[in-house]
């Protein structure tokens, strides 16, 4: 869960400091998200988000179970809602005010959202079947969610 927020966080942050103020591509935000925080402890942090096969496990050890089958794999995570708006209300009047003294804020649509979901897998055994020796968590269906606007 907390990888989930913190990815969430860390999208909504990048297309607020994108140029010309445009969302970037949700694809590679995705993608990028995968890799930073899903990925293992020690990979560099990069700028080209890596495109792995989406039944891929991703790189965290810790997203594995005891049986070596992938909790998360990379199509596991989704990017649902990626927005970019004006804040309205009061926040619009006091933007419709300071703009006489020039551009600020400088983007009218700051309001960013980055909605995730992350929809982890069953517990298996180490062929791939059912545990059902762990129910009730061979089949738990887990999906967490996270926003952040």
């Amino acid at each position: 869960r907390q990888a989930t927020q913190q990815a969430a966080r860390a999208i909504a942050w990048e297309a607020t400091v994108s140029p010309d103020y445009k969302l970037p591509a949700s694809g590679r935000q995705r993608d990028l998200a995968v890799d930073r925080y899903f990925g293992r402890a020690n990979d560099p942090i990069v700028s080209q988000a890596q495109t792995g096969a989406r039944d891929a496990a991703v790189g965290d050890v810790l997203m594995n179970t005891f049986s070596n089958q992938p909790l998360v794999r990379r199509g596991d995570l989704a990017l649902v809602s990626y927005t970019s708006t004006s804040a309205g209300g009061m926040m619009k009047k006091i933007g419709d005010v300071t703009s006489m003294f020039g551009s600020f804020p400088p983007n009218r649509n700051g309001l960013t959202q980055a909605q995730l979901r992350l929809d982890v897998q069953d517990l298996k055994s180490a062929n791939g079947s059912a545990a059902a020796y762990l129910e009730p968590f061979d089949s738990l269906g887990l999906k967490l969610q996270a926003t952040h606007v």
